[in-house]
């Protein structure tokens, strides 16, 4: 949606930590999500439909260097230019969701397991831009040896039925 129009993207993300906040409620915004649901569709876009959760980017993006220095540096750029540390309502960046659920990378190199490398440079990539804290929702307890000593905060996605359950 960012480079479909990145002005309005950037306007709707404001004006949505602006509003949590007046609520009361501090966000955690998630610039990318490997998570997907659905469907597999190379071909997204600001006019794609149906009943899917499209990973964003898409994986041949993801798995790509190149788009992310040429393309999704400049879109955590623009985030961080129009939610600097310190706006009020914005907790923290919630880097990308669910890094696991996007399966296998087809980077060189990665060893770590699925896109473990792309969120690396993302989150170090956030942290150099801004001090607000940097996570990884991961969706998995084990992850969190994985991404531990990169990230500020750790996160993880319970799906039991209740917290406690989760935190065992």
């Amino acid at each position: 949606m960012w480079e479909a129009d990145p002005q309005r993207f950037v306007e709707n993300v404001q004006h949505f930590v602006a509003t949590a906040h007046g609520h009361g409620v501090s966000v955690m915004p998630i610039p990318f999500d490997l998570c997907w649901f659905g469907c597999r569709n190379e071909t997204v876009s600001a006019k794609s439909d149906g009943k899917c959760w499209y990973p964003s980017p898409q994986f041949s993006l993801a798995d790509n260097k190149t788009w992310w220095t040429e393309s999704g540096e400049r879109y955590v750029d623009a985030l961080v230019r129009a939610l600097p540390a310190g706006t009020p309502g914005l907790a923290l960046w919630d880097v990308v969701n669910e890094p696991e659920s996007g399966g296998a990378s087809h980077l060189p190199g990665e060893k770590k397991g699925p896109r473990w490398l792309f969120v690396e440079h993302f989150v170090k990539y956030f942290q150099t831009k801004t001090t607000t804290p940097a996570t990884v929702g991961v969706a998995s307890v084990d992850s969190l040896a994985t991404i531990g000593g990169v990230v500020d905060v750790l996160t993880f996605h319970s799906y039991h039925s209740s917290w406690e359950q989760g935190l065992q």
